[in-house]
């Protein structure tokens, strides 16, 4: 696609320098700009020509009239490919724009702020910015309109490799005119709801998924979410190798860890389930069957049959287990073809930090093989994840930690993180034994930390677990891990890591636990920090 001449104009000036120095530098492209934008471009040292020079014409009504002129749309509005516009063009001495960078004043923000008077909302309603975007997106087929600043480096990248055919610009120009629209939508049903104080508005939504609809397949299921303002890159996908990879699903802020895919009444299931939790003031859990009565409750959930509806089992306890896999070491990932009841949804909420809780089939761990199981749960750690604790009883393992990105925005599977650690230690663990099998549940317990008080105290259940199941009459436990990372904070890379370290010093094992609001830098320390304590006074000893 040949850009000529681009007019930039926006309130976010995230990436604005850089994007227009390419544009310039790079692609030979001619600038037109506004007031505050050009003001900045023209600061960085970035030759502009300011609209008001094109249009004769200068701003107006301290500046509600800048890009409205016919000397401006009509360069947006122009068909290329109709003879008869063109020639009016020629005639009126006005040369078309490709490429129209705007972003709208943040009035939703603005009516937000409490002390917003109504004099500063109306100012904060774009008239101009709405205008360049509708006249870009009718025009798509000529014109490129994106919306977000972060589309702006993913274009300058496109442009610099040359990296789309005919066929994928045209893609390109349509999805970014539906962006546009979206964001001009949005914005006049956000006016509209404040102007009516609520009265007025509306929802726009975007299809993520057709579901499952097995009750009713006649039927067709959806799941849709809140549409931003930006068109999603997942609608982009495949064009180039420079467009991002497919998506995860996401779904209130979750991530789906399972191979088959959510159904219609599962979404219900699940929306009643998160309903439930957000009433509960203590640990509790759920048994649910399509919206059929449920019963919330450790106690009376743990009598109940799991097979039943969707279960998430507490950690204590021998839950009901079925007929074994062929797996060796550990049950084998679900496949839609070995799918049962059994294997239940797992919910992942990117960045989280987990209590983990999983357990043998049978039977107990000796000593060594403790140490080979600790190992193997310290391994990643720096890696694919950060362990801030681990202990390893007899007969069950709990962990405290955070999985990482594998690439940006994409999280780390916590199943696929716990299925290398089983499948590692089920493996050395067997062999040491001259047995084979699987050793581990194919199911786990995982819950979310939501804030450091929860973190601490699971910290401190983990590091008490074998004091008060009698495993030893003191601590500390010779099978307890624990990093300096605390709530909130990541290892990036940590190096040393290995099979090897296994017990005692080399574990690293604190032998303490932490206080709350303790830092990694108080946690090594074998002492409190005082209330009131900064991070510069905690180990000066005063």
């Amino acid at each position: 696609m040949k850009i000529r001449r681009a007019l930039i104009s926006v309130y976010d000036k995230t990436g604005i320098v850089e994007f227009a120095r390419a544009l310039h530098d790079e692609f030979g492209i001619e600038l037109i700009s506004t007031g505050g934008t050009a003001k900045v471009l023209t600061e960085a040292g970035i030759p502009v020509t300011l609209v008001e020079t094109i249009a004769g014409f200068p701003e107006l009504l301290d500046g509600r009239v800048k890009t409205l002129h016919p000397k401006i749309h009509a360069a947006i509005l122009a068909d290329r490919d109709n003879p008869e516009h063109m020639r009016q063009l020629a005639k009126q001495g006005i040369e078309p724009i490709d490429l129209v960078v705007v972003n709208l004043y943040p009035f939703e923000k603005a009516v937000a702020d409490p002390n917003c008077t109504f004099e500063q909302a109306i100012e904060m309603i774009d008239v101009g910015g709405v205008a360049l975007l509708r006249a870009a997106a009718k025009n798509h087929r000529h014109v490129l309109v994106p919306v977000h600043p972060d589309d702006l480096e993913r274009l300058r990248l496109w442009l610099r490799e040359d990296a789309l055919t005919n066929e994928g610009w045209e893609q390109v120009r349509r999805d970014y005119a539906v962006g546009a629209l979206l964001a001009t939508s949005r914005y006049d049903a956000a006016i509209a709801s404040w102007m009516s104080k609520g009265r007025a508005g509306a929802v726009h939504l975007t299809e993520t998924e057709a579901l499952r609809y097995g009750e009713n397949p006649h039927q067709c299921a959806a799941a849709a979410s809140v549409a931003e303002s930006r068109v999603p890159e997942v609608v982009l996908r495949g064009l180039t190798a420079g467009v991002p990879r497919s998506f995860d699903l996401t779904w209130a802020g979750l991530l789906l860890n399972r191979a088959q895919a959510l159904s219609y009444n599962n979404y219900l299931d699940a929306d009643a389930a998160l309903g439930l939790c957000a009433e509960l003031t203590r640990a509790g859990a759920m048994l649910s069957r399509q919206e059929s009565d449920a019963t919330s409750g450790l106690d009376a959930a743990s009598g109940l049959d799991a097979a039943s509806g969707l279960w998430h089992r507490p950690p204590a306890g021998e839950p009901p287990h079925g007929s074994p896999t062929r797996a060796r070491h550990v049950a084998r990932r679900v496949t839609e073809e070995q799918w049962t009841r059994r294997n239940l949804p797992h919910l992942q909420v990117p960045g989280a930090t987990y209590f983990v809780t999983f357990r043998l089939i049978a039977g107990q761990l000796s000593p060594a093989e403790r140490d080979i199981v600790l190992a193997a749960c310290t391994y990643w750690h720096g890696k694919r994840m950060t362990l801030h604790c681990a202990t390893v009883m007899p007969d069950h393992v709990h962990l405290l930690m955070t999985p990482h990105e594998a690439r940006p925005d994409e999280w780390r599977s916590l199943g696929e993180i716990l299925h290398s650690l089983k499948s590692f230690s089920g493996l050395r663990v067997q062999r040491a034994r001259g047995a084979s099998g699987p050793l581990w549940q194919d199911e786990s317990f995982d819950r979310v930390m939501r804030s450091e008080k929860e973190f601490i105290e699971k910290w401190e259940y983990i590091e008490a677990n074998p004091l008060t199941a009698g495993v030893v009459k003191a601590l500390p436990y010779k099978w307890f891990w624990s990093s300096e990372a605390g709530f909130g904070e990541r290892v990036a890379s940590e190096e040393g890591q290995s099979a090897g370290t296994m017990h005692g010093s080399e574990t690293r094992a604190t032998g303490h636990r932490p206080e709350a609001g303790a830092t990694a830098e108080t946690r090594d320390t074998g002492h409190r920090p005082e209330a009131g304590a900064t991070a510069e006074t905690r180990d000066t000893g005063h």
